[in-house]
């Protein structure tokens, strides 16, 4: 795996998303079923999908802390600034904003936990950085590889101070 370009920024992002409650392994069982749940909210309230909207996972628990059984991962989709939320049981909406490191990643599928252990173990021990209580979320850039040969373009933004 290639050394990621690291870029600090403030984000501001308006997202949609569908919530899981278990260990990763289900949710990646379920991870098409929730996008495919946030594109159908989208469309029905007129949300128009092209570059600009951003398909992204949320960690919001610490695996080595939390229980495999009661990890909440999350698939999201960010919205304009200025679309009006409908109530919904199955899709929920929050503010992402504050300051992240952004680590930009090529990668092929294998290498994703990887990825995940650089950007905590070295890049955040190394860096001066210090983490903010907030979850990291995974953001793909382009379309994840559907096998392990294939690479894309994956970025891990991590919530610092």
């Amino acid at each position: 795996m290639e050394e990621p370009i690291v870029e600090i920024k403030e984000i501001n992002l308006n997202v949609i998303y569908v919530r899981y409650q278990g260990t990763y392994i289900g949710f990646r069982k379920q991870s098409m079923s929730m996008v495919k749940q946030l594109f159908a909210y989208a469309k029905k309230h007129h949300i128009s999908i092209n570059e600009e909207n951003k398909v992204m996972t949320l960690y919001h628990d610490n695996p080595y802390i939390t229980q495999e059984h009661q990890l909440r991962t999350s698939v999201a989709l960010s919205v304009p600034h200025d679309f009006n939320y409908m109530n919904d049981d199955m899709v929920g909406s929050l503010e992402i904003q504050g300051k992240f490191a952004i680590l930009h990643y090529h990668i092929n599928r294998n290498e994703y936990d990887e990825a995940w252990k650089y950007a905590y173990f070295e890049y955040l021990f190394k860096s001066h950085e210090k983490p903010r209580d907030s979850f990291p979320i995974e953001m793909y850039i382009s379309q994840p590889p559907k096998n392990t040969k294939d690479k894309s373009f994956t970025d891990i933004l991590i919530p610092i101070e």
